[in-house]
């Protein structure tokens, strides 16, 4: 599978992909800092700065493409202008959606977007993804389950076609995407959270423009604690070890790009956070190959 990297950060969820054996084709991050990062990890491939720039062509047919678009408009932290806010880049990863037309797209933010504009804005992006002719699901859990030493809970979102490579070189005319009123929820549209152990944050299975916006989930309860955060120990404090293998957690040292460094941290994916979405996406891929 090739994939295309938007809002890319510091690359944590490229990095995820590839512990799925998904190839990243592309790369789109304005931050300086970040794309240094980036340029040393990733030397060998395609890089662009502005996602505006962006005309879907740049870096051939992809498979998947993912975008952690930038959470300050939703956060509860901030003013959550939502739409309003200039950093808003959701309408430019629609845009370029529609031009390359992927089989998947997984999209990561804040909780706090299902709630913003009373759910207008997560609403609003439902709907384009249903008009595209995606089926979506999404999902609220935190890194603290899968063994990080702090909470950081995050919504995802997956959206599936189902496209073959021929029938991704058109668009999705309108009378079409209009027929396509409900996912798909086989055996296979399914596994994409059964088969990871915490698949039962799914908060929602609809994706019909004008559907109720999901209540936020951890686990199977709502607003709850979580199935299965007894499979890791509590978090490790700073001087403490979560594993026996791993040596003590130290806070960052002194350097000068330490500001940099602890503001890319906050904004990146958790690896391990996003990584069973790829492996399944990876499963139900082989599973339809064969």
């Amino acid at each position: 599978m090739k994939m295309l990297s938007l809002c890319s950060g510091i690359g944590g969820a490229d990095l995820a992909a590839e512990w799925a054996g998904i190839q990243v084709v592309g790369q789109v991050e304005i931050d300086t800092f970040c794309t240094r990062v980036l340029q040393q990890h990733w030397p060998q491939v395609a890089r662009m700065r502005d996602i505006r720039e962006v005309r879907g062509d740049e870096f051939g047919e992809i498979d998947l493409l993912v975008g952690g678009f930038p959470c300050q408009p939703f956060s509860q932290a901030g003013k959550r202008k939502g739409r309003s806010d200039e950093r808003n880049l959701w309408p430019e990863i629609r845009r370029i959606l529609g031009k390359t037309l992927p089989r998947w797209f997984v999209g990561e933010n804040v909780p706090g977007l299902l709630s913003v504009d009373a759910g207008q804005v997560f609403g609003g992006i439902i709907a384009d993804l249903d008009a595209l002719g995606y089926h979506v699901a999404w999902a609220v859990y935190g890194a603290h389950e899968v063994g990080a030493s702090h909470r950081r809970d995050r919504l995802f979102i997956v959206a599936y076609s189902g496209r073959e490579q021929s029938q991704r070189r058109g668009s999705i005319g309108a009378l079409e995407a209009k027929k396509r009123s409900s996912p798909e929820k086989g055996p296979q549209w399914e596994r994409i959270w059964h088969a990871t152990e915490h698949s039962s944050a799914m908060a929602q299975h609809r994706t019909r423009a004008g559907c109720s916006v999901a209540q936020p989930r951890v686990g199977r309860m709502p607003y709850g604690l979580p199935t299965g955060m007894d499979r890791y120990q509590s978090p490790a404090q700073p001087g403490e070890s979560q594993y026996l293998w791993e040596p003590p957690r130290t806070t960052t040292q002194r350097d000068p790009n330490r500001a940099k460094r602890l503001k890319a941290l906050g904004n990146a994916i958790v690896p391990q956070q996003i990584f069973p979405i790829f492996q399944s996406i990876v499963e139900i891929e082989r599973r339809q190959e064969q």
